[in-house]
């Protein structure tokens, strides 16, 4: 794909996170190369062992994500 068939296209910008569950492979048609990666901070920020199959701390969208939710989280892709 070349930007200039595109009519519009819609992109995350989001930082080269090791543990991303975001995949934005059209953003380097636009030149948008992420570089920071959080993981070097990722022990200062270590949620709790106990929390880990909450939606609400796994998914981006905090307790939003939460809502209704009857599935199992570490079935999620």
């Amino acid at each position: 794909m070349t930007i200039s068939k595109l009519r519009y296209l819609v992109l995350y910008g989001v930082s080269n996170n090791t543990r991303s569950r975001w995949h934005n492979p059209h953003a380097a048609l636009i030149g948008y190369a992420p570089q920071d990666d959080a993981e070097a901070h990722a022990n200062r920020l270590a949620m709790p062992q106990d929390n880990l199959g909450d939606p609400a701390t796994a998914f981006h969208g905090g307790e939003f994500c939460a809502l209704e939710f009857t599935g199992d989280v570490e079935s999620i892709e």
